[in-house]
């Protein structure tokens, strides 16, 4: 649901050529970042899926189950994650986890086949790359523990994570940045831009009713066994502020463990400094406490269930 960059997330900080090449930070930025790989694994009806991989640095090939790991599923739906400068990505890698940002079907950049994949079908075989995800990075890599798995996203990623916390048991917790999670209501509330992309993907929604109403995340709120954290910004117009708010009342209603955070002075993506780094502190410490990492240091503890799950 957002054009403000490849990954359909705002990236603040990133806005010269060549601050994303070759997934480099911008110029003069005095810091440690490691270069991410890709990967690619087969998904349901034998999709061939391509993923960015980050792995901390010096990470031990030797030490099996080590490092707990994100899926970090792009907006769009129709964006794509490559080889950029990714604060997010950077950001969880420095605390200890590896990050994989698949590109569903559905992404822009594989073709147009490949980008109409999921037209008409959202939450179906593109849901099922993203969950497919987590496995192929443990797979791809021994010393990622496949039983510590967080999901987070922004935009159409906010919406994945809700669903894959709704529609499977794969993830451990998950944080949904100004997501759509009922469709119907959202053409009520949407810019037109929103309104036009939202019909290209799903069609009308007064004929289309079946791609609307089920899908949504907000229908599998019910299930959700996970603690979820929810952040929005009030002055979002392209996904506004009730789309989270119709979420939250679902998740009191069902007595789920959630979290609510909004930012009175932020629209569709986060571009205040303070308010990302408040956002993402709080993803920190949802993904420390419940995939016991340190985030001071970047040590992994065995995994545990927590007292409250």
């Amino acid at each position: 649901m957002s054009d403000t960059s490849p990954s359909g997330e705002t990236s603040p900080g990133a806005t010269r050529p060549e601050a994303r090449r070759a997934g480099r930070p911008p110029a003069g930025l005095d810091a440690q970042f490691v270069e991410p790989e890709s990967i690619t694994y087969d998904s349901t009806g034998g999709v061939e899926i391509h993923a960015m991989v980050y792995l901390p640095e010096n990470y031990d090939e030797a030490d099996p189950d080590s490092i707990p790991l994100l899926v970090h599923p792009h907006g769009g739906p129709t964006a794509f994650d490559g080889y950029e400068y990714n604060y997010r990505a950077q950001y969880f890698v420095a605390q200890g986890y590896a990050v994989v940002e698949p590109n569903y079907r559905g992404s822009s950049g594989f073709g147009r086949e490949f980008r109409n994949r999921n037209d008409f079908a959202w939450g179906e075989g593109d849901l099922d790359d993203v969950v497919n995800a987590a496995d192929a990075l443990a797979d791809a890599y021994p010393t990622v523990d496949p039983d510590r798995a967080g999901i987070f996203g922004g935009s159409g990623g906010g919406l994945m994570t809700v669903n894959a916390l709704g529609r499977t048991d794969r993830f451990d917790a998950g944080a949904a940045f100004y997501g759509v999670y009922d469709y119907e209501s959202f053409m009520d509330d949407t810019d037109d831009v929103g309104w036009r992309l939202m019909k290209r993907e799903l069609g009308f929604p007064a004929t289309d009713v079946e791609n609307y109403r089920d899908p949504s995340p907000i229908r599998a709120v019910e299930d959700i066994d996970a603690p979820l954290l929810v952040l929005h910004g009030e002055q979002d117009v392209r996904v506004p502020l009730s789309q989270s708010e119709q979420l939250v009342e679902e998740l009191e209603k069902h007595g789920k463990r959630h979290e609510f955070q909004t930012y009175e002075d932020e629209p569709h993506g986060f571009l205040k400094r303070e308010n990302v780094l408040d956002a993402y502190s709080r993803v920190a410490d949802l993904f420390a406490k419940y995939l016991q990492v340190d985030p001071d240091d970047g040590s992994s503890r065995p995994h545990r269930k927590q007292d409250d799950e």
